[in-house]
């Protein structure tokens, strides 16, 4: 009888310190994917405004040309001009806002969100360069926003990349690996129930 409660002592602290593991590399996998994308969006950055700054002054404010050097890229962007929109996400979004403020569109992006995107962005776009973790909208969750200030043309440009978080972990194998983990340590559970039910099970027939 106290071999089977040393067992089940043995299967408790197994489970706790799986469970404490699993979170620590899943904490760790998340963390490692995310700087992998950043890392490879700033590259991508770098290429946009490479061939930004390629372009003739007339094409820097045409959407159509700005939407297609995006779209080669397979990236969702933005570009604006002196604190005006000049193309933001997709043509779509681009007709609603083209020409607006960027306080203005961030306005927009806080009612969304129930957050104080408006004045994060007007703090952090501040600085030349960055890349920053922004909520536009509450359904989407957060995004990496990468973006460059450049001069062309005698004005100032900032030109940007993001990306829904959940969709850089949709693409990789995240959350297979998360529920595989989840999965296992329900199993673990299963069987230390099972064994407290065969414990007691075995009280009951040793006291009749």
């Amino acid at each position: 009888m106290k071999s089977v409660h040393i067992l089940v002592l043995v299967c408790i602290v197994y489970i706790a310190v799986s469970a404490a593991l699993s979170y620590y590399i899943n904490i760790k996998k998340y963390n490692n994917l995310l700087d992998f994308y950043v890392s490879r969006q700033e590259h991508m950055l770098d290429n946009i405004v490479t061939e930004f700054k390629a372009l003739y002054d007339d094409e820097t404010e045409n959407p159509e040309i700005l939407d297609n050097m995006f779209k080669d890229k397979n990236v969702y962007g933005f570009v604006y001009k002196e604190n005006v929109v000049i193309y933001e996400m997709n043509m779509e979004t681009t007709e609603k806002y083209q020409y607006s403020t960027t306080r203005e569109l961030f306005n927009d992006y806080s009612l969304d969100s129930g957050s104080t995107i408006v004045d994060d962005a007007a703090n952090i776009m501040l600085k030349d360069v960055g890349t920053e973790y922004l909520t536009k909208n509450i359904k989407n969750g957060k995004e990496i926003v990468s973006w460059k200030t450049v001069s062309k043309g005698g004005y100032s440009y900032v030109i940007g990349v993001t990306c829904l978080v959940k969709s850089i972990l949709n693409m990789s194998d995240y959350y297979l690996y998360r529920n595989l983990t989840a999965l296992s340590c329900l199993i673990n559970y299963s069987i230390v129930i099972l064994l407290c039910v065969y414990i007691v099970n075995i009280k009951k027939k040793m006291a009749v």
